[in-house]
């Protein structure tokens, strides 16, 4: 089960002109809220949208700053900047007024519509179980100065490009998890990727291959034919506290600013972030993080990684926001990780496929999880549950809010089943269901 009112995929609108406002109504103030007009100016605009795509298919011109800036607040995805080839005449098409905006993020959209695919291409590489991600303790390491800290660790990050058959190619980060090749990135860097290089610190260049990569966490497995490479150090995320000083080196933008360093401070240590129909769980820091960043670590005071980075958060409904970056803990990224090198994928994770809201009790209806739609590969839509239905119980236990559920799936594995009692336009139902693995929706 998924709850889809913190899913930020869903809560753009479209950027109007630059002249008259540069921000994206994502979050207000603290909290997030879903913006009610979204539907609305997308039928208003939908005809004149189909023609001027239907004038321009084919044609995606030149990058413009403002169309990765759209990708990364829209999906909270930080570092696959895409670079677009010329269209056929050459031309560059420039946004001049407002629908543009709509035209180019109507075309951009074709790809990143469905968040994290994890769908790509590229050659595989064979698994290999004994590879393993050891994090070590920081108790007995004394703190680096920053220019050593750069100067020791800067070898261990890599740049990473994905290309795109007929559109161009993405440009992220990865770090080298062993001497003969193993790299770590983000998957979302390599979302329909047909081929992947990995370009090292001293610029030599290797094609890659996949070893897996996972939609749910956003860890990926790349290997190279290579030896002698210098492996980064892994410590234990679940030592840090907020105030400690984190470093991120990566390749923000393009090539031209690759090894880039940042430092910030571990600003939170857990934060639920929802994307995609998922939860993750990351850290929170202030470590300045641009598109081109994802994939890339984030070290500690010792120079041991402690997280990928792969999330910023940039503008609230009335301000831009500065220093919210995020990273995937290395206690997650060694489970996922070896979890790849074992299976090629993570397996085993219990879901009902069931997307939902919040809504709280009215006068003519209960309060629980309102059923947004189903997974049709689902055993919830073999049971016949529906969008439009309410969720009040589990398991007989009153649903107060999405964690009650969440917390009662975790607990249980693939297979296990769950009682649901469900409300439908003033019917009572019992529907029992069948939980499946994530990667089945």
């Amino acid at each position: 089960m998924q709850e889809e009112n913190k899913d930020l995929r869903d809560w753009y609108r479209p950027m109007e002109s630059q002249e008259d406002s540069d921000e994206l109504d994502l979050f207000e103030e603290a909290g997030l809220y879903q913006l009610k007009d979204n539907e609305e100016l997308f039928r208003e605009y939908a005809d004149r949208l189909a023609e001027r795509k239907a004038k321009k298919k084919g044609q995606w011109g030149r990058t413009l700053g403002i169309l990765g800036g759209i990708a990364v607040l829209v999906g909270l995805i930080v570092g696959t900047a895409l670079f677009f080839s010329q269209d056929d005449k050459g031309e560059d098409d420039t946004v001049n007024d407002p629908y543009d905006y709509f035209q180019y993020f109507d075309e951009y959209k074709d790809i990143m519509d469905t968040g994290i695919t994890g769908e790509n291409t590229i050659p595989r590489a064979p698994t290999d179980e004994t590879v393993k991600l050891e994090l070590a303790t920081s108790e007995a390491l004394e703190p680096l100065t920053l220019q050593e800290l750069y100067e020791q660790c800067v070898p261990s990050v890599v740049g990473i490009s994905g290309f795109m058959k007929g559109i161009g190619y993405s440009w992220g980060t990865g770090i080298v998890m062993t001497s003969d090749g193993y790299i770590l990135t983000n998957t979302h860097v390599l979302d329909g990727a047909s081929s992947v290089q990995v370009t090292l610190y001293d610029g030599e260049v290797y094609e890659g291959k996949l070893v897996g990569a996972d939609t749910i966490s956003d860890v990926a497995v790349v290997k190279i034919e290579a030896e002698g490479l210098t492996a980064a150090r892994f410590g234990n995320s679940d030592e840090l506290a907020v105030g400690d000083e984190a470093i991120a080196i990566g390749n923000p933008l393009n090539e031209v600013f690759s090894g880039t360093m940042t430092q910030g401070i571990i600003s939170g240590v857990s934060r639920d972030i929802s994307y995609s129909g998922h939860t993750m769980t990351l850290i929170q820091t202030t470590a300045a993080l641009n598109e081109g960043n994802s994939g890339g670590p984030l070290f500690n005071i010792y120079g041991q990684v402690v997280g990928i980075t792969n999330m910023k958060m940039m503008t609230t409904a009335n301000t831009t926001v500065e220093g919210i970056g995020f990273a995937i803990p290395t206690t997650t990224v060694k489970e996922m990780a070896e979890a790849i090198l074992t299976d090629g994928a993570v397996v085993g994770r219990p879901g009902m496929g069931v997307y939902v809201y919040t809504i709280g009790a009215g006068e003519d209806y209960p309060g629980g999880l309102l059923v947004d739609s189903v997974e049709p590969k689902s055993d919830a839509y073999k049971q016949g549950i529906r969008a439009e239905d309410i969720i009040t119980h589990i398991d007989g236990e009153a649903i107060t809010d999405f964690d009650v559920v969440s917390d009662k799936i975790q607990s249980l594995n693939v297979g296990d089943t769950v009682d649901l009692t469900i409300w439908r336009h003033g019917q009572v139902l019992e529907k029992t269901v069948q939980l499946i693995d994530q990667n089945d929706f």
